[in-house]
């Protein structure tokens, strides 16, 4: 069990099993949570972080996001923020500032590394390993 604390004085209280064969979630609605698993996925195979842009790019090449989804934008870059799925960050100053996406405290919590990798597996019809940099930290736990 572990408490995320958030500081808007909402406490998360996450429960984890040994094993995860899928993500934990509250969030129930099937597209809302494809779009999560999307964006999380997309942030953990690019290393860590993903230029808003480039993130609304590939959520709409995936199919997932309608090109002025506003509705779809606001899902990640406020409710999913909200509930510490992710992070919606202004880095840098100036001209050169741009926001990025990064995993929340929940996702680091909740969000099995080699779950996601399995999925991309599948997907490209490879073996988890191939991505050799994601591979190590999903099964080094980080």
């Amino acid at each position: 069990m572990i408490q995320v604390d958030t500081k808007s004085g909402v406490q998360y209280i996450v429960v984890l099993n040994d094993e995860c064969n899928s993500l934990h979630s509250s969030v129930s609605d099937p597209q809302q949570r494809r779009l999560l698993n999307a964006a999380l996925t997309h942030i953990y195979m690019s290393g860590g972080t993903v230029k808003v842009d480039d993130m609304w790019k590939f959520l709409t090449e995936a199919g997932l996001l309608e090109e002025n989804d506003y509705a779809g934008r606001k899902l990640l870059t406020n409710t999913m923020t909200r509930q510490m799925y992710l992070q919606y960050n202004k880095v840098g100053d100036g001209e050169l500032a741009r926001n990025v996406f990064e995993w929340g405290q929940r996702a680091i919590e909740e969000a099995p590394k080699m779950y996601l990798l399995k999925k991309m597996a599948e997907a490209f019809d490879k073996s988890p390993g191939h991505w050799c940099e994601q591979y190590k930290e999903a099964t080094e736990g980080t």
